[in-house]
């Protein structure tokens, strides 16, 4: 990780039960580290697949299988009782070099339905502070909740101390990370700053876009490239948007299907899809697929494939010149609500020690080791299960 960690979330996509149909998942940031929130789904009857539920949740083969490894995805049966993964953590980025994020601790005193309550509590809690402290507490949206938060510190020991002097006052309370964005663009300056950000380990993309007010994330799966044609990790731009685009057949796939034409054009039996986005390294595109069930999947020969609707999408909220960082990170780790989490996916390419990785994203934001689940960590790392775990003792 180069520089401050931006792993931010938002208000939760759905509450416990059935989650809902989506075409995308999009988050208005707020002062957690985590995205959404998972819920589980009853199998309806022996037709019913995990295959089917991934489609209807925007989700890949690959996340809707590791969340549920004790069921066939094609055959769970009637009346199984399946997850379905729609909660992540954002994979390790920084913000633009022209937008501070204002990255700071503090402690989260309360969450309440609505803003007259947090408005009642925030004016009942100020005057048994220190004199000091007082003009550091402050209202938070999240969504419909709407957070009391004390803070900032500089950093999360800073806090911790803090939250022991405050004692009975804040009993309950945790230490969250949060973003400081409220501030108007100087002149001059762009209001929004936006960049893709794929994580080939749980074959994911993320439109991050950094606003005044904070930061929005759009999320979708993907398919990418298979072993001996991996997609390529780094930092690239999108150089072009094709709408209805041609095929030109790599040479490499004509020597595996020479019965294929030198050129296929736009239409249903076109691989590409309706839309296309190609990047700055050469042939890679993202674009759409005639073939669904190769989201969440390692099956191209170094393109990235969305499902039709989510590259409709993504295409109109795209521009020529957006920045795109390719990354590798079957570990990540996020706080919310005081709780540290990590998320673990298998390590397809080799060679990362995932307990390392783990420790080493839970010490940069600075958890200590009492306030980890041991057991709990080992079991996220032999399950990995691509869902966000909690590990407070």
């Amino acid at each position: 990780m180069r520089g401050p960690l931006l792993l931010l979330a938002a208000w939760l996509l759905a509450g416990p039960g059935l989650a809902p149909s989506i075409l995308a998942a999009a988050f208005e940031v707020g002062a957690q580290e985590r995205l959404g929130e998972v819920a589980w789904h009853r199998i309806a009857s022996d037709a019913e697949t995990l295959v089917d539920l991934a489609l209807r949740h925007d989700l890949g083969y690959n996340e809707i299988a590791a969340a549920n490894p004790d069921f066939d995805p094609w055959y769970p049966g009637a009346e199984a009782r399946v997850l379905i993964p729609t909660s992540w953590l954002l994979p390790e980025t920084e913000p633009p070099a022209s937008w501070p994020a204002g990255l700071f601790h503090a402690i989260e005193l309360g969450s309440y339905a609505g803003q007259p309550e947090a408005i009642e509590a925030a004016t009942r809690l100020r005057p048994q502070l220190p004199a000091g402290e007082q003009a550091l507490l402050r209202l938070e949206e999240r969504g419909d909740r709407h957070g009391l938060q004390l803070g900032p510190f500089a950093d999360r020991s800073q806090a911790r101390q803090r939250l022991a002097d405050l004692g009975e006052l804040a009993a309950g309370s945790r230490v969250v990370r949060s973003l400081v964005a409220s501030r108007r663009p100087a002149a001059g300056e762009a209001s929004s700053v936006s960049r893709l950000v794929v994580n080939l380990a749980e074959l994911r993309l993320y439109l991050l876009s950094w606003h005044p007010q904070g930061l929005k994330v759009t999320t979708f799966p993907i398919g990418i490239g298979r072993e001996g044609f991996d997609t390529a990790t780094g930092r690239f731009r999108i150089v072009e948007k094709i709408r209805d685009p041609s095929w030109t057949v790599p040479p490499s796939i004509r020597a595996e299907k020479p019965e294929l034409p030198a050129r296929v054009p736009p239409g249903p039996n076109n691989p590409l899809g309706r839309h296309a986005l190609r990047l700055s390294s050469g042939d890679v595109l993202l674009h759409g697929t005639n073939k669904p069930l190769g989201v969440g999947r390692r099956v191209s020969h170094g393109c990235m494939r969305l499902y039709p609707r989510d590259i409709a999408t993504l295409y109109d909220l795209v521009e020529p010149g957006l920045a795109v960082e390719i990354v590798y990170q079957p570990v990540k780790a996020g706080i919310a609500h005081g709780v540290p989490y990590v998320e673990v996916h298998e390590d397809f390419m080799g060679g990362v020690d995932l307990g390392a990785q783990a420790e080493g994203l839970l010490r940069q934001r600075g958890v200590a080791p009492e306030e980890v689940d041991e057991a709990r960590l080992r079991q996220a790392l032999a399950a990995k299960t691509g869902v966000p775990v909690p590990l407070a003792p």
